[in-house]
């Protein structure tokens, strides 16, 4: 279920567990393809991974998929900012 694929990618990223939330939630994302949140969370996995273009691009999906949710443009913007600041 997507609940299940979220929660399951979710507790990957917590755990530190990147390269196998990404294999779940990309799972997930193929399943659902028109649910922003689990591309948020694909975003967060990605960027840990060093994926800033692939993080974007999911952030941007999030985005034109939700445009009332703010959380993907802040996510964005911060993401945006700490490449930025390892530069």
């Amino acid at each position: 279920s997507y609940a299940t694929g979220l929660a399951l990618g979710l507790s990957r990223i917590q755990l530190g567990d990147l390269a196998r939330a990404q294999a779940d939630l990309d799972r997930t994302v193929r399943l659902f393809p028109t649910e922003p949140q689990v591309r948020v969370q694909r975003a967060l996995a990605r960027f840990g991974q060093g994926d800033l273009t692939g993080a974007l691009s999911d952030l941007d999906e999030a985005q034109r998929l939700d445009p009332k949710d703010p959380t993907a443009a802040r996510l964005r913007t911060a993401m945006l900012d700490r490449a930025r600041g390892a530069d």
